[in-house]
């Protein structure tokens, strides 16, 4: 199943204080953002890779990546509005949106959500409960916790972004499935997540991040 994927990676991480891009952190010699996308520039079912870069970062970002299934455009001022931006580029049938800041999605994890969409589903999430989560960071439904990749049909996905973009109200999001929710009125459907895909978001992330590619370098 062939699809594009979004990778907002905007965001200037201002919780971390690194006074850099926290997507630029590097464990050994690749960065977050670099393993977040090799995920998926190692998956041959994925065509496209849209990274959403803030301006002051393009040029850092621009030599890391030179498959060229990746393509590097600006971000906007808000989450949404560099989602709607990344999204004039894809020509797949799906899309994904995932979080630069989760390097460890499994290529399980992403099939899921494929799966998902490829059964009928227009909308897919994946979330765990908050009593599995490891770390809980971002969007919470209830008892659960709302992860990425996020995935779509993408006209339908574009239908809605472009009804929010053209209201105004881009910055009234900060999630994806909302903001699809909202102006499709579809409700999504939910797959089981992977606790050990966090966002990295506080210090102590890198620490757990850290570890679990020291675990996996001495299991292989």
């Amino acid at each position: 199943m062939k699809y594009g994927v979004i990778i907002p990676a905007a965001g200037v991480g201002s919780r971390m204080r690194l006074g850099y891009n926290k997507l630029l952190y590097s464990f050994g010699d690749k960065s977050i953002i670099q393993l977040t996308v090799g995920v998926f520039e190692r998956d041959t079912n994925c065509e496209q890779i849209v990274i959403a870069v803030n301006e002051n970062d393009f040029d850092s970002l621009s030599p890391l990546f030179t498959n060229p299934k990746i393509k590097l455009i600006k971000g906007g001022n808000c989450r949404e509005e560099s989602v709607y931006n990344a999204l004039q580029q894809i020509n797949t049938e799906y899309v994904l949106i995932h979080d630069g800041a989760r390097c460890n999605v499994t290529e399980n994890l992403i099939d899921k959500v494929l799966y998902a969409i490829e059964a009928g589903a227009l909308i897919v999430f994946p979330a765990i409960k908050k009593s599995d989560a490891l770390l809980v960071h971002g969007r919470e439904i209830g008892d659960l916790l709302v992860q990425t990749p996020q995935g779509f049909k993408t006209q339908l996905f574009k239908k809605a972004m472009k009804q929010a973009h053209d209201e105004f109200m881009l910055d009234c999001f900060t999630d994806d499935v909302s903001l699809a929710e909202q102006y499709l009125g579809i409700h999504a459907r939910i797959v089981k997540g992977d606790e050990k895909n966090i966002k990295i978001t506080v210090h102590s992330d890198f620490e757990y991040v850290n570890w679990r590619k020291l675990d996996e370098t001495e299991r292989k």
